[in-house]
């Protein structure tokens, strides 16, 4: 269910987002981007579990058009960009440059953790709540060049502290699942065709330590 803004989170939003809230202010919940004959607004407010963050997904509009509220007209599976906002400090920023992108999954990780491949899944994080939150997954799908391809995908990942990004995997064909080794390492698993890879990663510089075919 989507969550109404208040008019403070608003104009945090609109800040973080590099806007005017001069006309927002009298709007108060309406609050569209207009790009390239796009309209784009925020989704639900998700909480990042055990930190100072949360995140707003930026989805696209069934139709070009304007809207009396933020969620009236919006495709909440067109999810083409996430702003992480400091509830602190009210900073935000957005993962991805512009809404030229579709991301198709997105995974915060931090609380599940187990050197098990068998844990990649897309339901199996995140189970316990005690653990904050540091890094995020975001996959994001590429439109195929030809119209009878299948689209690719490629992920970035981050750190909501440092800010850190990389994109750790790029054209794959589908994406399996991610989670936290014990030791805080980041795993996934990934297919290209018909070959799958286990693949582990540095959660500090997010630099490739380990590729296996499965």
């Amino acid at each position: 269910m989507r969550r109404t803004l208040t008019l403070a989170a608003s104009m945090m939003l609109l800040a973080a987002c590099g806007r005017d809230g001069s006309d927002e202010q009298r709007k108060g919940r309406e609050i569209e981007q207009v790009r390239n004959g796009e309209t784009f607004g925020f989704g639900s407010i998700e909480k990042v579990s055990g930190t100072v963050y949360f995140t707003l997904p930026i989805i696209a509009a069934r139709e070009k058009q304007s809207v009396a509220s933020y969620s009236k007209g919006y495709d909440p599976e067109d999810v083409r960009n996430r702003l992480i906002v400091d509830s602190v400090s009210g900073e935000g920023r957005k993962i991805l440059p512009n809404e030229a992108f579709q991301i198709s999954d997105w995974i915060e990780l931090g609380e599940l953790r187990s050197d098990d491949p068998g844990q990649a899944s897309h339901n199996a994080y995140p189970t316990m709540k005690d653990r904050p939150v540091e890094h995020y997954l975001a996959v994001v799908r590429r439109p195929a060049k030809k119209a009878e391809a299948p689209p690719t995908f490629d992920i970035l990942a981050g750190a909501f502290a440092s800010k850190h990004q990389r994109w750790i995997a790029q054209g794959i064909s589908n994406f399996k699942g991610a989670w936290l080794l014990k030791d805080g390492k980041i795993a996934t698993i990934t297919a290209s065709g018909d070959r799958q890879f286990y693949r582990v990663y540095d959660p500090q510089t997010l630099a490739l330590l380990l590729d296996k075919e499965l």
